[in-house]
């Protein structure tokens, strides 16, 4: 089942634990997916998917509790460093103090430039084939996702959003991505993948949270890098072949 996840082994047991059970903690809302009330105000598509799968509780209103928003990300195996980048993120997108407002992300601090536009400004189901072009046989790589984000920072150009939406397809890939054994486990997603978190706020099929603390800032930020790489060499690259193209073409 989506979502479906191993309950964490205690401490001292010898074995490497293993994911958690985000549902849980999840006292009175359903265990599983609904598009719950205002999820087209979500640009992200990680706390979109939290929410509508139950991990993510906010008010009425929308505030979260920066506990809260805590608890779902290391249901998510991200590590307590990756986690407090991202609160402190999250924590500065309103002027309330330990809270922040799920659905008034939209022109908070957090926008910027380079973003696939599929959920921002508002949801464009449009720009999902366009996102999907730059996959091979069904699935995207990282050196995909890149590609994909080269586009979008051409449409919407600016350094500091090439970085931000890198390190959020990066972490998205490390998190949500499914392992592929031919190519040394490097992850990927499927179209089902992109369109399920883009759109619909569904965690991909059969996904299961990594182990607690597993997904560090370092292997977001080596993942980033092969991204960011792959960027600025087809920036390089890619006017020199239309220049000759355009000589010998």
């Amino acid at each position: 089942m989506a979502g479906q996840v191993a309950q964490a082994t205690t401490e001292g047991d010898g074995a490497k634990p293993t994911a958690v059970d985000p549902f849980e903690k999840s006292e009175g809302i359903p265990k599983g997916y609904a598009k719950r009330a205002n999820a087209d105000k979500v640009p992200c598509p990680a706390l979109l998917s939290l929410y509508n799968n139950g991990d993510l509780k906010p008010e009425q209103d929308g505030s979260v509790d920066m506990k809260e928003l805590d608890q779902a990300l290391s249901s998510m195996g991200l590590g307590s460093t990756a986690r407090g980048a991202l609160l402190n993120v999250a924590d500065g997108t309103d002027e309330v103090p330990e809270s922040f407002n799920l659905f008034n992300l939209r022109d908070s601090n957090i926008d910027h430039a380079g973003s696939t536009g599929i959920r921002d400004p508002k949801v464009d189901p449009d720009k999902l084939d366009k996102f999907l072009s730059f996959g091979e046989n069904g699935r995207l790589y990282a050196d995909n996702l890149a590609k994909a984000g080269a586009h979008f920072s051409e449409i919407d150009p600016g350094f500091k959003g090439t970085v931000i939406e890198t390190l959020e397809l990066s972490a998205l890939l490390q998190v949500f991505g499914r392992e592929d054994p031919e190519r040394d486990g490097d992850r990927y997603f499927t179209n089902d993948d992109i369109k399920g978190l883009w759109i619909d706020g569904k965690y991909p099929e059969d996904w299961k949270a990594r182990p607690a603390d597993d997904v560090g800032l370092l292997e977001i930020g080596g993942v980033g890098a092969e991204m960011g790489a792959t960027r600025f060499w087809d920036a390089i690259t890619t006017p020199i072949k239309n220049f000759f193209n355009s000589i010998f073409g």
